[in-house]
């Protein structure tokens, strides 16, 4: 299932813990009307269903969120669905945990991964210690962590930079005026507009 917290309570019309539930309990939710009412009745997706809807139009950035249980088969299943849609070449698989992006290099070895790093010192330790045992071919530093200075060290690796989560003006120019790579946001139609303006 694609879903970004681990239960459903802010984002549906239901309550409970994700991996407590079965696939047919989670598409009864309404996961569209807390959002907007004219999302009312929007099901969480699988992540076969959004591969199918748009894998072939965008690039997908896969978060590996087995955070609580680190040796279930969440990595060798999403392995086997990106296979399956022959989406190799419009992923990337991202994740906190350096074991994670291992096991999945170790399946999809063309596929890139990148390293998700917490805000300020646990940032900063997984962007030095965690880099050098996994070599991602790109980091997610948290936004207040980005530099002009950070950004060029890590170019200077070979790595991109994509920073999160990115949802007010002056945040985009100055993560942008830093030389950023990829930027996430909870709004991208404003988030492409003054990127766009800002690179012409």
């Amino acid at each position: 299932m694609v879903i970004h917290d681990p239960t459903v309570d802010r984002t549906t019309n239901g309550t409970g813990t994700v991996n407590q539930m079965t696939l047919a309990q989670l598409k009864e939710l309404d996961a569209g009307s807390k959002f907007d009412i004219k999302y009312a009745g929007e099901k969480i997706p699988t992540l076969d269903e959004v591969f199918k809807a748009v894998g072939k139009d965008i690039l997908i950035n896969v978060e590996l969120t087995n955070y609580a249980s680190q040796t279930d088969q969440l990595i060798p299943k999403v392995a086997e669905l990106v296979k399956a849609n022959g989406l190799e070449e419009r992923v990337l698989f991202s994740s906190f945990l350096p074991g994670n992006l291992k096991w999945i290099h170790q399946l999809l070895p063309d596929v890139p991964v990148a390293l998700l790093c917490l805000e300020g010192f646990a940032g900063s330790f997984s962007r030095s210690f965690f880099a050098m045992s996994v070599s991602p071919h790109i980091i997610h530093p948290y936004l207040m962590d980005v530099n002009p200075k950070y950004v060029a060290k890590e170019h200077k690796r070979g790595r991109r930079v994509h920073t999160w989560t990115v949802n007010y003006e002056d945040d985009v120019r100055s993560v942008v005026s830093a030389g950023v790579d990829g930027i996430f946001t909870d709004n991208p139609k404003v988030t492409r507009e003054i990127m766009e303006s800002m690179l012409k």
